[in-house]
């Protein structure tokens, strides 16, 4: 009988072995072992998959988050320019300009090509000729090249919109919640729309609202939590409105009540903000020194003090004010998950922190209290319910000598300009495969032309041109070049 038990427990130990051994390097990032992942150019993403939500096409039971995940950053789609996570559905636009979905879409999130109620386990076509895309929790909002403004989902009315609800039709910007949409007009201008139980559109009442209605000028960007929302204004101050549970609002009041009046977020030191990023049930902001914080519930570690891993307990921490919460100084964005976070250093290394229950955190490990470096090469992030996004930089083509037309490339091609953050200097390299006219500009993230930087004819081969951003505020700006037929465009972070 001895030998039998010693027999069944080495037999089990092989097989744990075993088993921990197909995990690979990158299972456990406690393991000395643990290396981050290299991203390439394109979106990839990690965590819950039962319902299709990071689109590679595997099923499952959703009521079960670990029964079906994907445990480690893979490529969803190489020719992501923009992406956006909802609660378990996301959408991302590729390089066409075609607008994809992928998960849950028990609401029409993603639209009419499925069965009604149907889920999508890989991407699906929505729309075309699409130049934005934001996703609330159970809907989402794009923006067509003339600025129409579409719905699909959820919505205020109770009534979910398999078809495009056409809601406005100047539009350069937009984000959601549950229930309530905020967008941007190219002159700065913020509208809410929709659902207003909270304040969360912050017109200075509750009712909702059939009709697009004014609340703010000189808006630089919007970041809508699921039931409050922030936005960012051009003179780097942070508002806030809507439901304060927890103190997410960052306005100093442990109320869970409604606010639906805007309150500027105070910051200590009265730094300017560049970024910020709001869910559930907390908040986070980057400033221009690079020092992120948060405010709202440590809800699973997400503020990574080391607190509350196991959930809402007794060591949870409220922060009714913004604390910091990494002060290395070098962040650049951040994005707020339910109940995890994930954030961009300058050197486009991803950093996470919070519950991992479905390995939304990119390693099949236990939740995080302290942040943990998990990828590089990151441009930009998107944190959904239970899985996580992350978009790769782009590649650097080869140099080509213009005096060899056998090496000349068949088409134009755009680099990512390099350094990226940069300040305040950046070079922009393209290649094009024969003289041409060329014209290479830069917006803002309201769509408004800050610089052109080359608007003339030039020879084939590779071309090299440096943007000073001297007279630049910090933040996110899209350089484009156009020659031909052949339009590009691509994002860069200027960090002052």
């Amino acid at each position: 009988m001895k030998s039998k038990i010693q027999l069944m427990a080495l037999l089990l130990m092989s097989s744990f072995l075993l088993s921990q051994a197909a995990f690979g390097q990158n299972s456990n990032p406690d393991s000395t072992d643990f290396e981050p992942r290299e991203i390439t150019p394109g979106h990839w993403g990690s965590g819950q998959n039962g319902e299709g939500q990071v689109g590679t096409g595997v099923e499952g039971d959703p009521r079960n988050p670990t029964g079906v995940q994907v445990d480690s950053l893979v490529l969803v789609n190489e020719s992501t320019v923009m992406m956006a996570a909802g609660e378990n559905h996301h959408y991302f636009i590729d390089g066409d300009g075609v607008l994809w979905g992928t998960g849950r879409n028990n609401a029409g999130q993603l639209g009419d090509t499925l069965v009604t109620g149907d889920n999508a386990l890989n991407p699906v076509e929505i729309a075309q000729d699409v130049i934005y895309v934001n996703a609330g929790r159970n809907n989402g909002m794009y923006i067509t090249s003339d600025n129409s403004l579409y719905l699909l989902g959820q919505y205020y009315t109770e009534e979910n919109h398999y078809e495009p609800l056409l809601l406005a039709d100047n539009a350069v910007a937009v984000d959601g919640g549950l229930k309530h949409v905020l967008y941007l007009t190219e002159d700065g201008t913020l509208y809410g729309v929709g659902g207003n139980q909270w304040g969360e559109l912050g017109i200075g009442s509750e009712e909702d609202q059939e009709e697009p209605v004014q609340v703010d000028t000189e808006v630089a960007s919007i970041h809508a939590g699921w039931e409050h929302s922030l936005y960012l204004k051009e003179d780097g101050t942070l508002w806030a409105m809507g439901f304060n549970e927890r103190g997410k609002l960052g306005i100093g009041s442990e109320e869970d009540t409604g606010h639906n009046t805007p309150t500027q977020v105070e910051v200590e030191g009265g730094t300017g903000v560049i970024h910020a990023s709001a869910k559930a049930h907390n908040s986070f902001m980057v400033t221009d020194d690079g020092t992120l914080w948060g405010f709202g519930s440590s809800f699973r570690g997400t503020f990574g003090d080391g607190t509350s891993v196991s959930g809402a307990g007794a060591d949870e921490v409220r922060n009714v004010s913004p604390v910091r919460v990494d002060e290395q100084g070098d962040v650049i964005k951040v994005a707020a998950g339910a109940r995890h976070v994930l954030f961009i250093r300058e050197d486009n290394t991803l950093w996470v922190a919070g519950h991992n229950n479905a390995h939304q955190l990119g390693f099949p490990g236990e939740s995080l209290s302290e942040y943990r470096h998990i990828a590089n090469n990151v441009e930009d992030i998107s944190a959904g319910g239970s899985f996580s996004l992350a978009l790769g930089l782009g590649s650097t083509e080869v140099s080509v000598d213009p005096r060899d037309n056998a090496q000349l490339p068949r088409q134009a091609s755009l680099d990512q300009n390099y350094p990226n953050p940069f300040n305040p200097t950046t070079n922009i390299t393209y290649t094009l495969p024969e003289n041409s006219t060329v014209t290479l500009e830069v917006f803002n993230m309201l769509g408004q032309k800050v610089a052109t930087l080359y608007n003339g004819r030039q020879s084939a081969g590779v071309q090299t041109v440096t943007f000073d951003a001297t007279n630049l505020s910090s933040g996110m700006y899209m350089y484009r070049l156009q020659t031909g037929s052949f339009v590009e465009t691509k994002s860069m972070m200027l960090v002052k």
